[in-house]
């Protein structure tokens, strides 16, 4: 996407995505920050499926080295009411522009760490839509690299009283 009303309808996407999944909306000025940030660089770019000039969805990439990350996905509510499935169009364009471009791997970015039979059934579906591409689950530890100590302290107590439940 390259035309400001495109990227507009594209946060659009994004935040209605978000509300129907109870998750808080993202900014449009952090969206924008992103991508005037990183796209100049080379290193992100914004899909979408049109119809006429309304957008259906939209995904976001940031890639290096040949591995594409995807975030920013965003399905919108006429789209999923009218059974198109935009998301498909998108990510089967973003695997083949991505082997045009000589990119390696294609990160799905998460789903459950719960065993399938433990998790919702929207979890299942989500495991299903990315396991659908081909790929294969892959588990990752998590590190992180402490800026501040005290701001990390406060994380790992607040992820310790996360996982205790």
């Amino acid at each position: 996407m390259s035309e400001p009303e495109e990227f507009t309808q594209y946060v659009d996407v994004i935040n209605d995505s978000r509300k129907r999944a109870g998750i808080p909306p993202y900014s449009s000025s952090d969206i924008l920050g992103v991508s005037q940030y990183l796209h100049p660089r080379g290193y992100y770019t914004v899909f979408g499926a049109f119809e006429g000039s309304r957008l259906l969805a939209g995904l976001g990439v940031s890639y290096f080295n040949g591995y594409l990350h995807e975030w920013g996905a965003g399905t919108s509510s006429e789209a999923i009411q009218r059974k198109i499935y935009a998301s498909d169009a998108i990510k089967w364009h973003i695997i083949e522009w991505a082997s045009a471009q000589g990119h390696r791997f294609f990160d799905l970015s998460g789903v459950s760490p719960k065993p399938f039979d433990q998790q919702a059934k929207k979890e299942q579906g989500i495991f299903r839509f990315k396991a659908k591409w081909g790929g294969g689950l892959v588990k990752y530890r998590e590190y992180s690299l402490p800026i501040s100590r005290k701001r990390d302290k406060l994380l790992s107590f607040g992820k310790k009283l996360i996982r205790s439940g």
